[in-house]
């Protein structure tokens, strides 16, 4: 898998943001957030949010009521977070971190990691980032996190996908699915409305099935409590491209 330099060079290079940023409304992202606290059964209390970014999904953590903690490597992303929540007149605790080695100082009662932000790193590191993040959760603390569904990708994954913006911008997915190993390949290209290239980017991530995700969480000392198809809380199945993961760090 990718090494961490390759994973801060496709995230400073914009690219990321330019091709997923305008697929999600704030509305969307509103609901997600609601979700994941109800998946959590959290009304108050300390939510981390893991590889958060600039606090897209967390700020609304925030507005419900939550203490929110944002971890991420990317410092201007962090800076970003800072702005909005400032804006807001909200308050959070910014982490400049590699997931891999989450402080244990935080002692969240939560933790999400939304829109699909683990498989960046063999297996064996994903275990060394799930038992950093269960150091960092209080006894007791419960975990959501959402991936793609390998038994989907293996079935229904197009070789090349293809959506247009409403301003005639094209964003393509060249994909070469590795059904043996999980890993998805994936060449990106987005064009404007005249077809003209202007952006791309190669793209590599670890897909999980469910068994595979409840096996890394439970050798990082967490218990899976629910595994679902979406954040509505339905069933995983190989028709629904999602998996979502409730876990918990037992308590004393």
């Amino acid at each position: 898998m990718q090494s961490i330099g390759w994973l801060k060079g496709f995230f400073e290079s914009g690219f990321y943001e330019k091709y997923w940023g305008w697929k999600y409304t704030a509305d969307e992202t509103r609901q997600l957030a609601e979700d994941a606290l109800k998946l959590l059964g959290a009304q108050s209390g300390h939510i981390l949010d893991w590889c958060g970014g600039w606090g897209r999904v967390s700020i609304y953590f925030a507005q419900k009521g939550m203490k929110v903690t944002i971890l991420d490597f990317m410092v201007e992303y962090l800076k970003r977070a800072e702005e909005i929540f400032d804006q807001n007149k909200l308050d959070v605790t910014l982490v400049p971190a590699d997931c891999r080695v989450t402080p244990s100082w935080i002692q969240a009662d939560y933790a999400a990691c939304t829109f699909c932000s683990i498989g960046f790193y063999n297996d064996r590191e994903q275990v060394d980032a799930f038992r950093s993040l269960y150091g960092a959760l209080k006894y007791g603390g419960k975990f959501i996190v959402d991936c793609m569904n390998r038994d989907y990708m293996a079935r229904l994954l197009k070789p090349v996908g293809e959506e247009k913006r409403r301003d005639g911008y094209s964003f393509r997915q060249n994909n070469d699915f590795d059904k043996t190993d999980g890993i998805l390949h994936s060449s990106m290209e987005i064009r404007d409305a005249k077809g003209a290239l202007e952006a791309e980017h190669e793209f590599h991530q670890r897909i999980y099935r469910p068994e595979e995700l409840r096996a890394l969480l439970v050798s990082s000392g967490f218990r899976v409590d629910e595994i679902y198809g979406d954040y509505s809380g339905n069933p995983v199945s190989d028709g629904i491209p999602q998996i979502v993961v409730v876990a918990s760090k037992p308590g004393h």
